[in-house]
């Protein structure tokens, strides 16, 4: 039982674990829902979504192996019902899907660049294709599906543009 992540009687942190859910009482908290490492009187709290970020596992294993005490506690604080922390996860999830999927794309425009490797053609056409966007099943798409696709189309805009930058 690792006590930076359960109160005195064993039961799971998770509204206590980042400083802006704490309410107040900051003394369990370990986290910061910030972009960036904090110090908050005196003590250093680590930003969550960067290291949830740097780890990059979409699988949320080894965030939940890093990031609090066992799986069992990594699914109550990511389906944790309070809307703070439930925002929070989401975006962390949103930004991670996308930074994968820019890392990937811009794997494959290099690819298709370079001209020399055999899979520069199908390189070339994922990109013309688009085929980063995901294939959807028939019928119409929900309210937050269609906004969370725009959110991330929108990342994913910048991100292929800061690319296109970068290569010439």
């Amino acid at each position: 039982m690792n006590s930076k992540f359960r109160t005195s009687r064993g039961k799971y942190l998770i509204k206590s674990l980042f400083l802006e859910t704490s309410y107040g009482d900051p003394k369990n908290a370990i986290y910061t829902m910030k972009d960036d490492d904090y110090e908050y009187k005196g003590k250093k709290l680590i930003s969550f979504k960067k290291r949830y970020l740097e780890i990059a596992d979409p699988t949320e294993y080894q965030q939940a192996q890093e990031l609090s005490d066992s799986w069992k506690h990594w699914k109550s604080i990511v389906n944790s019902p309070e809307r703070p922390v439930k925002e929070f996860i989401e975006e962390c999830r949103e930004e991670l899907e996308v930074k994968l999927r820019s890392e990937g794309i811009f794997k494959i425009a290099t690819d298709a660049l370079n001209g020399d490797s055999r899979t520069a053609i199908t390189s070339a056409k994922f990109l013309a294709d688009k085929g980063w966007e995901p294939k959807r099943k028939a019928g119409a798409p929900s309210k937050e599906e269609k906004e969370g696709q725009l959110r991330i189309q929108e990342r994913l805009d910048d991100e292929i543009a800061e690319m296109g930058q970068r290569l010439n």
